[in-house]
């Protein structure tokens, strides 16, 4: 009987307080990193498509090698100096449809440092998809450089299930349960004495 008891309240436990916890999801990151091909600025997202579900977040994560990219062939021109000698001092990510995520902070920062990159966070708000581009910002604002391409978005929404462990914490509680139905009811199921 003790054992039978035992186990449906390590099974019941499981469930409550450990399952949750094993299901927090750490943030998808977008790595946001530059190089300096043919002295243009080349801003490469990893991943372009990002996708995350409803309950998950996202984060752009911006290295702190952008400093080092050299911008070319840009209005005014800059004379390939690093985006830190053109006053670039935020970043700033632009969605199409703001109603689908809430971007905080938005403008972020910068430059970063390897102990603490700059990065904003995304929180899905509704289901859909939708382009975002990424702008480089100096101390009033203004866009100094806006890097549009194909950087797509997808929030989508999906059936709540159960992780493995979760799997497992209710068969626990199952079986415990059980065998605790079964322990009550065997008196009932013994014959009449003579």
């Amino acid at each position: 009987m003790r054992t039978i008891k035992l186990f449906a309240v390590i099974g019941l436990a499981v469930a409550l307080v450990a399952v949750p916890a094993l299901t927090q999801q750490q943030p998808k990151d977008v790595l946001v990193t530059c190089d300096t091909a043919n002295n243009k600025i080349n801003v490469s997202l990893n991943p372009v498509v990002l996708v995350i579900k409803f309950n998950e977040t996202a984060r752009w994560v911006f290295s702190s090698g952008l400093g080092a990219c050299k911008v070319k062939d840009q209005k005014p021109d800059p004379q390939g100096q690093p985006l830190q000698a053109l006053g670039l001092n935020k970043i700033k990510i632009v969605v199409a449809r703001a109603e689908l995520i809430k971007l905080e902070p938005n403008p972020v920062s910068w430059p970063s440092t390897p102990q603490q990159p700059s990065a904003i966070t995304g929180t899905p708000l509704q289901a859909g998809t939708t382009e975002y581009s990424i702008q480089f910002l100096d101390n009033n604002n203004n866009v100094l450089l806006e890097v549009k391409q194909a950087s797509k978005l997808e929030i989508i929404v999906s059936t709540p299930t159960l992780t493995e462990w979760g799997l497992i914490a209710l068969a626990v509680l199952l079986a415990g349960g059980m065998g605790y139905m079964i322990y009550r009811r065997r008196p009932a199921l013994r014959p009449a004495a003579p």
